[in-house]
């Protein structure tokens, strides 16, 4: 991805062109991002400078630049018991 987020910079800055990049790499985009929009449940949830991002105080902005486990976006998904899973999986 390094590659292509050097690309579009340098495509950019010679031909004066905007880009919008669609990502879920925070740490990547923030390297080369002038602007940058975070978009939740349809909206525009938070927009700045990459150091503004970084910056935030806005719990959901925080939790997903910092890349926190613990915040306003649960990541607990439900799932089977992983001890019941394998043993029904070794038994196929």
């Amino acid at each position: 991805m390094a590659v292509i987020c050097n690309l579009i910079r340098n495509l950019n800055d010679a031909l004066g062109a905007t880009s919008i990049i669609v990502t879920h790499d925070v740490q990547e985009v923030f390297a080369f991002a002038d602007y940058v929009y975070f978009v939740a449940d349809g909206v525009v949830a938070a927009e700045g400078s990459p150091e503004d991002l970084r910056k935030s105080d806005l719990p959901f902005v925080h939790q997903f630049v910092h890349g926190e486990v613990d915040g306003p976006v649960p990541f607990h998904y439900a799932a089977p018991d992983y001890k019941q899973d394998i043993l029904r999986s070794s038994h196929v």
